[in-house]
């Protein structure tokens, strides 16, 4: 199995776009879902939309993209924006002054919160719609 670099460096200009997409996201969540619909519903519903609207950029900016690419690129992406989501998620809570503590509150999918459900969205959405038909890894399979 050979990653090609060259795909995963250029895909790194496509997750640029991913958290301005979910930072406007969560200001229309917090100023439309907020007052009309409660916290609970307007977090889970909120967490709908950004996943759909992330997902939207994704496959716009993974399509343009002409380097081809495995399932295993293709995974080890979605392994990267992972990890480049969270410390995204940490930066801008510790840039709020949010406590450690704040912010293991959104991780608690037991409690109610949806965040982790993005979580998996970045993980597995590079897989779910990077993937070029006819090309090898290509096919949806259990790789």
């Amino acid at each position: 199995m050979t990653i090609n670099w060259a795909f995963i460096g250029k895909a790194m200009g496509v997750y640029v776009a991913l958290p301005a997409v979910a930072v406007f996201n969560g200001v229309m969540r917090d100023a439309v879902m907020l007052p009309a619909l409660g916290p609970l519903v307007a977090e889970w519903l909120g967490t709908g939309t950004g996943i759909a609207l992330v997902y939207l950029a994704m496959a716009f900016g993974l399509r343009v993209l002409r380097e081809p690419r495995g399932s295993a690129d293709l995974w080890l992406l979605g392994a990267i924006w992972l990890v480049l989501t969270v410390g995204v998620e940490i930066a801008i809570g510790a840039l709020l002054g949010m406590s450690a503590a704040e912010q293991w509150a959104a991780y608690r999918i037991w409690e109610g919160r949806a965040w982790p459900l993005m979580l998996v969205a970045m993980a597995v959405g590079p897989r779910l719609l990077g993937a070029r038909p006819g090309q090898a890894g290509a096919r949806a399979t259990a790789s």
